[in-house]
């Protein structure tokens, strides 16, 4: 009897300890069930806070506009790149987009989009400037531009930068898209304006401007034009490096004799080469030194609130190239330099390099004209932005970088690269490089039924900001 006693003692205890370690076991995932529950009920209230917080700062889908558009396209930088030093040629080619954009804006000109070594400009038409007045302004702001840059011979070579323009006007629509992640933006720019400026430029030799019909149809009510021009239906030159064939009454009274100062501008641009580039090389320097960089916005407003304008300051980064943005903002981080211009110059060096570059052109083949109905264009914004995701989704997973997105004559295409900071690799071209390639391709065609050409190279190639002191953009220039 006892031993059966101790045996019934034991065999409590064990039950006892079972049903302790039990209720143990059952705490612990009820209490970790509710740990889940609550920070999925957190993470929700987050998005919902994201959420309410970016509708404050709202950028619509897109937008139209009528607007006047100038396309200026220049020739030779490629050659150039061939012979001449590193910080000699990123010094010419930015003193000579610097007399592009410089003029572009001072005649009130929207620089929309750098696109290598070319770029739109819009002249949008509101109640204060109608759509007359706006195809004059971009018509005039072209023929200085042809007259001041056209057959500039480049001290030391033998090259010789040129430029032509094509000028359409009409309905115009801004979209913007993005990726998965939210960490990429673009912004396109479509309608029938960007048809009409890519006809035009396409038959506009160097040193002219080029004028859409319906350009030229409004261009007559606030201009004197030569008949041999108004009675053509096809695209016509309204002014070339030494003639103008459009005489603006709403624009400027003294065409010709401005037309007369440019040229003289550029004869002593083209006899002192050396000191207008070292002059614009001050004037980059100075504006540098003394302009706030991407992660310093300045307040103007003291009521306006910070989280706003931090919010703000995230939104316009989404638009910059990822090796401008993370330099920019990993200077929050390291300490006030002692000069000014030692900040200017180690930030010159760091954005200008030679390197060695995959690049790959992605050309989607799908139609993205704009024809004005509501559910048609809603349908090609929509593949649009879906392209922009599935795109940037593969470049993320091979770390590689998306470098442009643009809507012309030539179709839909997406320009990326392998080899840039943040994006070099051993053995980048066979592992990542075209992996990649071959991944968007499948990613394209499985995932939206879109059929795509892709070209790719790989060489060395400049890599820097090219533009103006205070419109400039990311781009990478060489033969490859």
């Amino acid at each position: 009897n006892s031993g059966g006693g101790a045996s019934k003692s034991t065999t409590t205890a064990a039950l006892t300890t079972s049903t302790s370690t039990t209720a143990a076991a059952s705490l612990s995932m009820i209490q970790g069930r509710e740990s889940k529950k609550s920070n999925r009920h957190r993470r929700k209230k987050s998005r919902q806070r994201r959420q309410e917080r970016d509708e404050k700062i709202y950028i619509p889908p897109f937008s139209r506009r009528k607007s006047a558009l100038l396309f200026v396209d220049i020739s030779g930088f490629t050659k150039l790149s061939t012979a001449m030093e590193l910080e000699e040629f990123s010094d010419t080619i930015n003193s000579y987009f610097e007399s592009i954009v410089s003029e572009i804006l001072k005649h009130e000109g929207d620089i929309l989009k750098f696109a290598g070594d070319a770029l739109f400009a819009e002249w949008r038409a509101n109640g204060e400037c109608p759509l007359e007045k706006c195809t004059a302004t971009a018509a005039y702001c072209g023929s200085q531009i042809v007259a001041k840059c056209s057959d500039f011979k480049v001290p030391g070579c033998s090259v010789t930068l040129n430029v032509h323009c094509g000028l359409g006007v009409g309905s115009l629509v801004g979209l913007h898209v993005d990726d998965d992640k939210c960490t990429r933006r673009q912004f396109l720019v479509l309608g029938e304006v960007i048809d009409q400026v890519a006809e035009a430029e396409a038959t506009a030799s160097h040193g002219e401007i080029v004028a859409s019909v319906q350009a030229i149809e409004l261009l007559s009510r606030c201009c004197r034009l030569s008949n041999s021009i108004t009675s053509l239906d096809t695209p016509s030159v309204i002014a070339s490096r030494s003639k103008s064939y459009v005489i603006p009454t709403l624009v400027n009274q003294n065409w010709k004799a401005s037309r007369d100062v440019m040229s003289e501008q550029r004869e002593c641009l083209c006899q002192d080469w050396k000191a207008s580039r070292n002059v614009m090389k001050e004037q980059r320097e100075s504006l540098t030194c003394h302009q706030p960089e991407l992660c310093q916005i300045r307040v103007e407003n003291e009521n306006t609130p910070v989280l706003k304008i931090e919010m703000m300051r995230r939104r316009l980064s989404l638009y910059i190239h990822p090796v401008i943005c993370e330099d920019e903002f990993s200077k929050q981080l390291e300490p006030v330099y002692s000069s000014n211009r030692d900040l200017a110059r180690r930030k010159r060096r760091a954005e200008a390099e030679i390197r060695s570059v995959y690049t790959m052109f992605i050309k989607a083949q799908i139609d993205a004209r704009v024809t004005g109905c509501a559910e048609e264009d809603g349908k090609l914004f929509k593949t649009l932005d879906d392209i922009m995701k599935a795109v940037c989704c593969e470049l993320d997973a091979y770390q590689g970088q998306l470098r442009d997105y643009i809507v012309d004559d030539k179709g839909v295409v997406l320009i990326a690269n392998f080899g840039l900071r943040h994006s070099t690799f051993p053995n980048m071209v066979a592992g990542r490089a075209l992996p990649a390639t071959l991944s968007i391709r499948r990613s394209l065609r499985d995932k939206l039924s879109v059929d795509c050409r892709i070209g790719a190279t790989y060489g060395k190639a400049y890599c820097g900001c090219v533009g103006g002191i205070k419109r400039h953009d990311y781009s990478i220039l060489g033969p490859s």
